[in-house]
């Protein structure tokens, strides 16, 4: 099924606009650098997490590449052509994920985190969203309007899209094959929540940009989107839901722009 739904995104992208043998390679090479960077950290867990679930392991992997593929192939096609935002890779990429969970009978809604919050857990859930406005209040700096495509695309896609894939498909199937040995702060989690967490960050990170595509690796956005990851993650396992998650993670992509947008309007 992954193969299927990763080779429509191909075909599609395709169809509306022209093929390119270096575009293909430069996708295929993107995604296995990414993965190669993830080594040592699938390695170091699989030594000391002892995982009775290859195939668990193989899934998430595979369902990671099908999201990061109708992110790439799906860029730029002239159905949103004129926005500056990857409209169409994301909206695909959702539409996809939400396919696979319906119809991979090994999943359920409820496990990937459909369902409501679990007693007592409103609290850190409120707790890290006000923090996030803090933070980006206090870092404040700009005074141009924020443009309400930006707005928009921030408040919805990233969040939706990336919660199901990483916090929602892949820490089960991870969790799955690794348990959850670890209790921190009232939510027990494993080698899936920092496997996730660190692949997260290394797509924030690394990349092929412009019209030559240059290849780009940058610490400090893997390192902070990580962290990131690790407090997500730890939430949705709180929580035992993705929709804090996916709230948590709009906020943090938005809140600036949103805090930004009442001090000096939109554009």
């Amino acid at each position: 099924m992954i193969g299927a739904l990763t080779l429509l995104a191909l075909v599609l992208s395709t169809l509306f606009k022209p093929f390119s043998l270096l575009a293909v390679g430069i996708w295929i090479l993107w995604g296995a650098v990414i993965l190669a960077c993830l080594a040592p950290v699938m390695a170091l867990a699989v030594w000391r997490g002892k995982p009775e679930g290859w195939h668990d392991i193989g899934l998430a992997l595979g369902v990671w590449f099908m999201n990061f593929s109708c992110l790439i192939l799906m860029r730029g096609l002239p159905i949103f052509s004129s926005l500056k935002w990857n409209w169409t890779g994301k909206v695909f990429a959702i539409i996809v994920s939400l396919a696979f969970i319906g119809l991979w009978r090994g999943l359920t809604w409820r496990e990937i985190g459909f369902t409501g919050l679990r007693k007592g857990s409103w609290l850190p859930f409120m707790v890290l969203v006000l923090l996030s406005f803090v933070v980006f209040l206090s870092l404040y700096t700009k005074d141009v309007p924020t443009k309400v495509e930006t707005l928009l695309f921030q408040l919805t896609m990233p969040g939706i899209d990336e919660e199901i894939v990483f916090r929602g498909i892949l820490l089960v199937l991870l969790n799955r094959a690794f348990g959850t040995p670890w209790k921190v702060m009232g939510a027990n989690v494993g080698w899936g929540w920092l496997i996730s967490s660190v692949l997260f960050g290394l797509i924030h990170g690394i990349g092929f940009t412009g019209s030559q595509f240059q290849f780009q690796f940058s610490l400090a956005p893997i390192i902070i989107a990580s962290i990131t990851g690790l407090v997500i993650g730890w939430l949705r396992e709180r929580t035992g839901s993705l929709y804090p998650a996916i709230f948590l993670h709009a906020t943090v992509d938005a809140g600036g722009y949103v805090i930004n947008a009442l001090f000096s309007g939109l554009a």
